[in-house]
């Protein structure tokens, strides 16, 4: 055709067409794609370019708006970007379009929008380059990146690509704006929780394993280094939120720490109650403590059988702003009452042996058991046994005797030079661990000639100081008298029998007849003892001679006076016969009397229900089941159902059974 006939479009057609057919490496692509030589080069406009959008945003229907989401018009990559701007200005670039997924590129406008700012437009509070992507196109390309990078980080521009991810899952799985909303929600919920799941566990962690949570700074708390090791072993959620959340929103801090452990303690507090709930009946266990701080509390702890299984589970502590009776009552009613503790069915209360709680006519145990009648008050048996040697203390040579064996063991125990001369296998006297007491007090007489060997080579040794050598030679003159080789001597013969007893009292499957048993064993035993006090001491007095001649000790009696008041006269100057009557008598009936009045058999008739048992029950006539039967039934007639018949059918087909027709 001739030249003038030939239209200019045509001739740009041609001209693109053969330049990309002279790159070799762009004919499939040709042949694949059509279009990029037959749409992007013409003069119509596609009904998808985002700037016939820019004023009419808001009268878009959804549809349309869903279209424009997923199916923008886009120039291709032979776009002659060239052509849409003046000669002296920098042209659009294509690859910008893939760096920046929000962008789009209007042919209608020959510049560059924001396909979510457009279509779910947020308010804009300032910057003129900012509403160049919005309200007009972005046509200053020499600082597009540097505008583009600042742009995308604004919040109006994360609203709207926020508002438009939710447009499109809506619309993709055609349910409400609410179901997506809730959706979002739950969502928003679950990433929480991861977030905040390696942090409950590294408390929960410190918890379990009695580790400090902080330390004098949150650098050296061991809190901190747990989140720290957990981000280095490839914890990607936490070390995300723990780089990129808020300062204020990180919930590592101590009181966000206070709040998770009260949420984990109210948590478990409420498994308890509802397995105690739950139980056929349940006792309480409460004792007094202090804080740090010195504010008086009351440990609440609650036993229970749950699935075949005894549990003894800790409740929490709750402050005592007043040490009465009744206030102490109204506090553990109405910590049990908060819980969700039904006290009818409680059946037993076990506190110390202080008059406050023990106290039978007004203390704790006695206020609670006239509300709740199956509460019976229970007194640990080896607590008890451990108070029978704690009166002990009421005899002066006794005190002094064990003060000095504290003493002496402190002394050795504190220098690892002289646990060398001394030994090193002397334990401890442990006041709250009743069994190791009576060790103590075993191992101290055991040991005593090496003990008073080392004390005195010490004393003597140029390798201690002064101070060191005199506190030694105080504590050998204190151990070397005869009175506390005799006092110590007895001790040591009866703390190996309370330390066997104490033993067996707290064996998991003891009961409290049992223990009564052993009790009434030692109490015979003292009691042989002191009718036969003589040949019994005698034994004691020669082992005493024996072990005076090991360490030179000369036996005497003690200076007496006819006037003395403060010190026991007795009229007889046999060695033997005084300390006899000074203090191996005096020891006997101080134990013998306090083991009377501690372990009575009040509360033996409680433990009625053993009787239940088919070891105990073959020993047993049928007098005595039917009246252990209706003791029961007496106390315990609430929890019970049908009990008594169903006890006089055993009896029956017991007697069935050993008398067949």
């Amino acid at each position: 055709q001739p030249l003038a006939t030939i239209d200019h479009h045509e001739v740009e057609l041609v001209e693109k067409s053969l330049a990309i057919i002279d790159h070799k490496d762009k004919v499939e692509e040709c042949i694949a794609d059509p279009a990029l030589i037959s749409v992007d080069h013409t003069n119509v406009l596609s009904d998808n370019d985002l700037g016939h959008f820019i004023e009419t945003y808001s009268q878009i229907s959804e549809d349309k708006k869903f279209d424009l989401l997923t199916n923008p018009w886009k120039p291709s990559k032979h776009y002659n970007f060239k052509n849409d701007v003046e000669d002296s200005k920098r042209p659009f670039l294509y690859k910008w379009s893939s760096q920046y997924p929000w962008l789009v590129y209007s042919k209608l406008l020959k510049g560059a929008l924001c396909l979510t700012c457009v279509l779910f437009r947020a308010h804009v509070t300032h910057g003129s380059y900012f509403g160049s992507f919005i309200t007009s196109s972005f046509v200053n390309h020499k600082k597009f990146v540097e505008k583009a990078n600042q742009y995308e980080k604004n919040k109006w521009h994360i609203e709207s690509f926020i508002r438009s991810k939710d447009f499109k899952d809506m619309k993709k799985t055609n349910c409400g704006i609410d179901q997506v909303l809730d959706s979002c929600y739950k969502n928003k919920i679950e990433k929480n929780r991861n977030k905040l799941k390696p942090i409950i566990s590294s408390l929960l962690f410190c918890a379990i394993h009695n580790l400090p949570i902080r330390g004098d700074t949150d650098n050296t708390a061991v809190f901190n280094d747990l989140l720290k090791f957990r981000v280095d072993a490839g914890n990607l959620t936490l070390k995300t939120h723990l780089e990129k959340s808020n300062k204020n929103a990180l919930y590592i801090s101590h009181r966000v720490q206070n709040e998770l452990l009260e949420c984990l303690s109210s948590s478990l507090r409420s498994v308890i109650t509802n397995e105690a709930m739950q139980a056929f009946c349940f006792s309480l266990i409460v004792d007094e403590t202090a804080d740090i701080n010195g504010t008086e509390q009351l440990s609440i702890c609650v036993r229970y059988l749950y699935n075949k299984n005894l549990h003894e589970e800790f409740l929490g502590f709750f402050p005592l702003q007043e040490f009465d009776a009744s206030f102490i009552t109204q506090t553990i009613l109405e910590a049990c009452t908060n819980l969700n503790i039904d006290m009818n069915k409680c059946v037993g209360q076990g506190y110390d042996g202080c008059s406050t709680m023990a106290g039978h006519i007004s203390g704790v145990q006695k206020r609670i058991n006239n509300v709740y009648p199956m509460a019976n008050f229970f007194h640990c048996a080896s607590h008890r046994l451990n108070l029978v040697i704690n009166d002990l203390n009421s005899l002066a040579k006794v005190r002094n005797c064990v003060g000095k064996i504290k003493e002496v063991t402190t002394l050795v125990r504190d220098s690892a030079l002289r646990r060398n001369i001394v030994g090193n296998n002397l334990p401890k006297l442990c006041e709250t661990r009743f069994v190791e007491k009576h060790k103590c007090i075993r191992k101290f007489k055991d040991q005593y000639v090496t003990i008073v060997e080392g004390l005195e080579e010490i004393s003597k040794s140029n390798n201690f100081n002064s101070k060191t050598r005199q506190r030694c030679y105080e504590m050998l003159t204190a151990i070397t008298t005869p009175t506390f080789v005799i006092i110590l001597s007895i001790m040591a013969k009866y703390s190996a029998k309370f330390e066997t007893v104490s033993t067996v009292l707290q064996g998991i499957d003891v009961d409290l007849q049992e223990a009564t048993k052993h009790i009434q064993d030692l109490l015979s035993m003292l009691e042989i003892d002191r009718n036969n006090c003589e040949n019994i001491f005698n034994s004691i007095f020669n082992e005493v001679k024996l072990v005076a001649s090991k360490i030179d000790l000369k036996l005497k009696l003690p200076r007496r006076s006819v006037k003395q008041v403060h010190r026991e006269n007795y009229p007889t100057n046999d060695m033997e016969v005084y300390f006899r009557q000074s203090l191996f008598i005096p020891y006997l009936e101080s134990v013998i009397m306090s083991l009377k009045d501690r372990f009575s058999d009040e509360k033996l008739k409680i433990f009625t229900l053993y009787n239940l048992h088919p070891k105990k029950m073959k020993l047993m006539s049928d007098q005595q089941f039917a009246e252990s039967v209706e003791f029961i039934c007496t106390l315990y007639d609430s929890l019970l159902d049908n009990f008594k018949e169903r006890c006089h059918d055993m009896i029956y087909g017991k007697r069935k059974k050993s008398n067949p027709p």
